[in-house]
């Protein structure tokens, strides 16, 4: 767990691109989902405040939803600036 968290908080990384010759630093930009059926997945004595977890209670009816206007409205508000991350307001009204 300690080396997963260390590996989102950091802001970039060094990478090669194949068949490169050097190594150039890359902004993170990624998000992670992942599920589990644990419920004390998180026990972390470090904190585990990196982690917003939602419990699902039914299925998720994914039909309708149109996923190449969602990433075309993403790709439009990342490139005017907008902001793309949670408040610390915005989170607690999650939680």
């Amino acid at each position: 767990m300690v080396l997963l968290k260390n590996w989102m908080q950091m802001a970039g990384m060094n990478a090669r691109k194949a068949h490169a010759k050097h190594f150039h630093p890359l902004p993170r930009l990624a998000s992670f989902i992942g599920t589990t059926n644990q419920k004390n997945l998180l026990s972390d004595p470090t904190g585990s405040r990196r982690f917003l977890c939602v419990e699902v209670q039914s299925k998720i009816n994914c039909e309708g939803i149109e996923h190449d206007q969602i990433y075309a409205q993403l790709k439009d508000e990342l490139q005017k600036g907008e902001r793309h991350w949670f408040t610390s307001g915005e989170e607690e009204a999650i939680m």
